[in-house]
């Protein structure tokens, strides 16, 4: 979801100029003088008519140079504080062996996201829909939040109540979306982003600190320790049902930039 919402507003931004070694004068990024102030300033803008590979570049180069200048938002758009990105609440399920949770997660803080960079971009236009593949690689994402809901540890059953961090290493994340144009009723074309989705994510470490998960202390550290040992096992647990409730968010996000910028200031002709 982080790289989505940053995508976006990673791409709205004023124009510089950019390295185009090994791309041809037809197909040069260009710099275009603007004074759009609903959008941020420093954005590669990218033709819609270069090749795919050479348009993929751009973006990613457009990303990349933003990613750091967004990290306080972007208000005129109202886009939210990029890092730490606050999620009010989301829900996860866990089920394990011995161990099974349904736990509602709220005021969720997300650090890192504007440390990150975009090592490769696959994108395809044509006049009517856009499609875009990204991954995004952070050297540490830091979630902290707040959790209750029930806890199911061998034939114990406990309300869980409490506090977690959890810190994951070496991140990449992929993402997609595809949009369509549309005009609207302001007569401009934009890009409406049908769907979206956190297709994957991998990383090289994850370590959870928490306590509540079970009400007595020492229990409590025998899970957390449990869950620091199995944490391959369950990410891929928990990842399929994290995806379903933050995939439409992501579409929302992503709209809420999409609907009141028209593409062809995204996008040049």
């Amino acid at each position: 979801m982080l790289a989505f919402n940053l995508f976006l507003c990673l791409w709205l931004s004023r124009p510089i100029f950019c390295d185009t070694e090994g791309i041809s004068n037809s197909e040069e990024k260009t710099l275009i003088d603007t004074n759009f102030d609903i959008l941020p300033p420093g954005m590669i803008l990218c033709s819609r008519n270069s090749s795919n590979s050479v348009r993929s570049d751009c973006i990613k180069d457009s990303i990349n140079h933003l990613i750091p200048q967004l990290k306080n938002g972007f208000p005129p758009l109202d886009f939210p504080i990029l890092d730490p990105f606050l999620v009010n609440r989301t829900y996860i399920e866990y089920e394990q062996n011995f161990l099974k949770a349904k736990l509602n997660v709220t005021e969720a803080l997300v650090r890192g996201v504007s440390t990150g960079e975009v090592k490769m971009v696959k994108s395809k236009l044509n006049s009517t829909h856009f499609y875009v593949l990204f991954d995004l690689h952070v050297p540490v994402i830091q979630i902290e939040a707040d959790f209750e809901g029930r806890t199911l540890f061998n034939d114990l059953v406990v309300q869980s109540e409490g506090h977690a961090v959890i810190d994951c290493f070496k991140v990449i994340a992929t993402f997609k979306f595809n949009g369509v144009l549309q005009t609207l009723d302001d007569g401009e074309d934009y890009m409406i982003v049908k769907s979206a989705n956190f297709t994957k994510v991998v990383m090289e470490e994850m370590k959870l600190n928490g306590t509540g998960l079970l009400p007595e202390p020492e229990l409590n550290e025998v899970v957390v320790q449990i869950l620091n040992e199995i944490w391959e096992m369950l990410l891929q647990n928990i990842f399929p049902r994290f995806k379903a409730s933050w995939d439409p968010i992501i579409v929302d996000l992503l709209n809420c930039f999409f609907e009141k910028v028209p593409f062809n200031m995204l996008m040049e002709n």
